[in-house]
C-alpha cells in the first residue's frame, strides 16, 4: 500500500531510486507527514549515515553531491525551489576541511555558505574540521583543534581498522556507520552533549565559523531526526 501518492514520472527519478536491497527510509505503518531533504557534501560517509536513521512517519531523501560549501548551498537552494520538494525541511551537511592551498578563500566561502543557507531557510549541519569529529565524540570529549587527519588514527584504533582511509571511506563501511555508532562503547547521547558543549563554548566567543574548531552542529540534525524514531 502506498503511503504517499507519487507523481507521474517520479518512479525513475534519481532521488527516488533505491539500490538493490536498500530499505525504505520512512515508516511502513504510519502515513508520511513530513519530508527531510538532506544535501550532503560527500557521496558515501554522510549520505549512508543519515539514510540509516530508523525514522517513522517521515521521509528522508539524501543526496550526496560531491560539492562543498557555497556550491552545495546553491544546489540545495535550487532543489528547495523544485515542486518535488515543496514543503520539505532542507538541510546542508558539509565540512570546513582545511586546505592550505585555499587558505585565502576558504574562510569566506565557509562562513558565507552558512550565512547564505540560513537566510534562505536552509538548515546547516557543519563540522570544523570534519564530520569525523562527530563520530569521535561518541567515544570521547575532544576540545583540541585538529584537522581531519588528526581524527583518523583515533577512530582507526577505536574501530579496529588496518587503514582508516582505505576502509572507513568505503560505501560498505559507511552503510554500517549508524549501527556502529549506536553500539557500545559508542554513545550517541554523550556525543550530542559533547557537541553541544563545544558549540556553546564557541558561540560565547562570537568567533566566525571558520575559527570555531573543534566544533560540529551535526547534533542538531541528529536530534531533529531522533524525534521521529519510535522508542
Amino acid at each position: 500500500m502506498s503511503l504517499k501518492p507519487g507523481k507521474k514520472g517520479d518512479a525513475n527519478r534519481a532521488w527516488n531510486v533505491r539500490r538493490k536491497g536498500e530499505k525504505a527510509y520512512s515508516s511502513a505503518i504510519k502515513p508520511i507527514n513530513r519530508t527531510f531533504l538532506i544535501v550532503c557534501e560527500g557521496k558515501n560517509t554522510e549520505p549512508e549515515y543519515f539514510r540509516k536513521f530508523p525514522v517513522q512517519s517521515v521521509e528522508i531523501i539524501v543526496k550526496g553531491m560531491g560539492r562543498s560549501k557555497s556550491s552545495l548551498v546553491n544546489e540545495a537552494k535550487r532543489l528547495k525551489a523544485e515542486p518535488d520538494f515543496k514543503g520539505a525541511e532542507v538541510w546542508c551537511v558539509f565540512d570546513y576541511d582545511h586546505k592550505p592551498d585555499e587558505a585565502d578563500s576558504q574562510p569566506a566561502d565557509f562562513n558565507g555558505a552558512i550565512e547564505d543557507a540560513t537566510k534562505s531557510g536552509i538548515q546547516v549541519a557543519w563540522s570544523n574540521d570534519s564530520i569525523e569529529l562527530w563520530f569521535l565524540l561518541h567515544y570521547q570529549y575532544l576540545d583540541t583543534a585538529l584537522e581531519r587527519e588528526g581524527y583518523y588514527p583515533i577512530l582507526k584504533d577505536v574501530w579496529g581498522l588496518e587503514s582508516f582511509s582505505n576502509e572507513a571511506k568505503t560505501r560498505s563501511f559507511c552503510e554500517n556507520l549508524y549501527d556502529l555508532l549506536n553500539e557500545g562503547p559508542a554513545n550517541q547521547a554523550q556525543a550530542i552533549e559533547r557537541a553541544k558543549r563545544l558549540d556553546e563554548e564557541h558561540m560565547t566567543t562570537g568567533a566566525p565559523y571558520h575559527q570555531r574548531c573543534p566544533c560540529t552542529t551535526i547534533y542538531r540534525l541528529v536530534e531533529t531526526l531522533n524525534a521521529y524514531i519510535k522508542n
